[in-house]
């Protein structure tokens, strides 16, 4: 069996650790998987199921202002020992395991990024750009989920078309699915996230303030959690603070509609999973989320991040039963009809034959030209491809 090792800033719960734990899953037959954690947290861990031959390893790195020599000789000899047949960074926290393998054993990799955290969340670090060319630029294939990304790979990062891959995140949609109780005489708005500050959840109640009537639930855990808490309690707002949460299906399926307030997002599984689950979503226009949803949701992704915007599209939902129910069932088609959880799975397979394969070419399948973007399913629903910045859309 071969093995993958991930090497990861934090393996607390989100958006990648999700989408690894579905592909370990689907081909837990194929792959093991040793996991690295950079800051000593392994909460993801727990929710991988059992056939899944996994291994943790907490590696809490010394952190400084730049790039330590020190870090990047033991995560040489990390990637050396393993000696995995596909390693997997992520995202800026492990820049310095892609500088290792560089310098090092030089195995087959796949770098993902998925966002941006507050501190590039308005624009991008040139210092940290000019690293991550240096990083990318020999071997390494860079995997995005957003439009956005692939155009910043592109711009910024220098990284060449064949090693360059957006496959969007998809989702079990047989398992994300609509409610079927009666309509609710209360509407309960969603959020379901980190409690972060790139996720801006105070905008979120000061959103849910603004329109009356309404109660919500907030899923997920973070820094933000205490002050979140004050702040609900000072205004007497109908909020119950739900924590981690394993079976994310149901819990959609006791909402009206998803808020998401965030400042800095990319394709975020938050939005599929509430498009599957028949609901629609009030947005802050961040990362491909307006490409994303349906024709029937797009006035309800605001023009920016301005919380008035937010509660008007809120406001008027609230009012109207059967328009979410309508925008809601539109969502679930185009969930079901682009984003399954299948189409990723199959680029992913794709992917991980072709760059193993790279180091061995009698390996090599028959399938070529992976990294064209223009394949069907890396890319199901191609919207119009605009280049980004962190301060936009993107994220």
């Amino acid at each position: 069996m071969r093995r993958q090792l991930h090497i990861f800033p934090s393996f607390a719960m989100g958006g990648a650790q999700r989408r690894l734990i579905q592909l370990a899953t689907a081909l837990a037959d194929e792959w093991s998987h040793t996991i690295v954690t950079l800051d000593g947290e392994e909460g993801a861990a727990s929710a991988f199921p059992q056939n899944v031959r996994l291994e943790v390893r907490s590696l809490p790195l010394k952190k400084g202002l730049g790039l330590s020599p020190e870090n990047i000789a033991t995560l040489k000899d990390i990637i050396r020992d393993v000696n995995p047949s596909l390693l997997c960074t992520y995202n800026w926290g492990s820049i310095e395991a892609i500088l290792a393998n560089r310098i090092g054993s030089r195995l087959p990799h796949l770098h993902f990024e998925d966002g941006f955290g507050p501190d590039e969340a308005q624009r991008l670090s040139k210092a940290r750009n000019l690293v991550r060319r240096i990083g990318l630029a020999t071997g390494a294939h860079l995997v995005v989920p957003s439009v956005g990304l692939a155009a910043i790979g592109k711009r910024h990062w220098g990284v060449p078309p064949h090693r360059l891959h957006h496959i969007p995140n998809g989702i079990d949609t047989s398992l994300f699915q609509p409610s079927e109780g009666e309509s609710r005489t209360q509407m309960v708005i969603g959020y379901v996230g980190a409690l972060r500050p790139e996720k801006n959840p105070m905008r979120f109640l000061e959103v849910v303030e603004g329109v009356s009537g309404l109660s919500a639930i907030m899923v997920g855990g973070g820094p933000e959690e205490e002050g979140l808490r004050r702040r609900a309690r000072s205004r007497g707002l109908a909020i119950h603070f739900a924590g981690h949460i394993d079976n994310l299906a149901a819990e959609y399926r006791r909402f009206d509609a998803l808020l998401l307030t965030s400042d800095t997002e990319q394709m975020p599984l938050a939005v599929l999973e509430a498009m599957a689950s028949g609901l629609p979503v009030v947005s802050t226009n961040v990362g491909d989320v307006r490409n994303m949803v349906s024709a029937e949701n797009l006035p309800f992704i605001a023009p920016g991040c301005d919380p008035a915007d937010l509660t008007k599209a809120l406001q008027t939902l609230a009012l109207d039963p059967a328009l979410r129910r309508k925008v809601g069932a539109a969502n679930r088609q185009k969930a079901t009809q682009q984003y399954s959880q299948s189409r990723m799975i199959s680029a992913y397979c794709d992917l991980y034959a072709n760059v193993t394969a790279s180091a061995h070419p009698s390996l090599r399948q028959g399938h070529q030209g992976l990294a064209d973007t223009s394949d069907s399913r890396l890319n199901p629903a191609p919207p119009q491809s605009t280049e980004h910045t962190p301060s936009g859309p993107a994220g």
